[in-house]
């Protein structure tokens, strides 16, 4: 199942990217926009979860989770901050559309279920080292990071193993 345009999330974070870091006092990410209701966020979680579970995509939203929830633990160790306050921001409308929408889509995702999970992983793992050094939407630098790290390798990894078939 193809639900997302060819490059279009791809572009849409680059361009992002590119604004935060140029105009910073411009722009106003999801979070510092939205509350955080905890009935509109289970209404996005389940019917994402549906969505995901149909496109065969849940695992990586759930690796993405599992991981952030594990890495708020360390973080809360390493820096003396509350657990709750260190995991609360996943429920905000950043993270969701991060979890939900950003990091599944097929047209960005590496090709195989186990290079998706390392990569979902690996973002988190990111992000974790972003947050610990304050750096400001740390999820869409980690995931510009990886992201495209991560296709490239997965298409060098493709083709080698496309001219070993021959």
């Amino acid at each position: 199942m193809y639900y997302g345009l060819k490059g279009g999330i791809s572009g849409i974070l680059l361009i992002s990217v590119f604004v935060l870091f140029t105009a910073p006092e411009a722009v106003a990410s999801l979070s510092e926009q939205w509350g955080n209701d905890l009935w509109a966020m289970g209404i996005i979680w389940v019917l994402g979860s549906l969505v995901l579970i149909r496109a065969k995509r849940f695992h990586v939203a759930f690796t993405y989770a599992a991981s952030f929830i594990a890495f708020s633990l360390i973080r809360a160790w390493i820096t003396g901050n509350p657990f709750l306050s260190e995991v609360a921001p996943i429920t905000g409308p950043m993270y969701q559309l991060m979890t939900f929408f950003m990091i599944t889509d097929p047209a960005t995702s590496v090709s195989s279920r186990n290079g998706r999970i390392l990569v979902a992983f690996l973002i988190a793992l990111t992000e974790m080292i972003l947050r610990l050094l304050e750096v400001v939407n740390a999820p869409l630098f980690a995931l510009f990071l990886i992201g495209p790290a991560a296709m490239v390798v997965d298409l060098y990894v493709g083709r080698g193993r496309r001219q070993a078939g021959r």
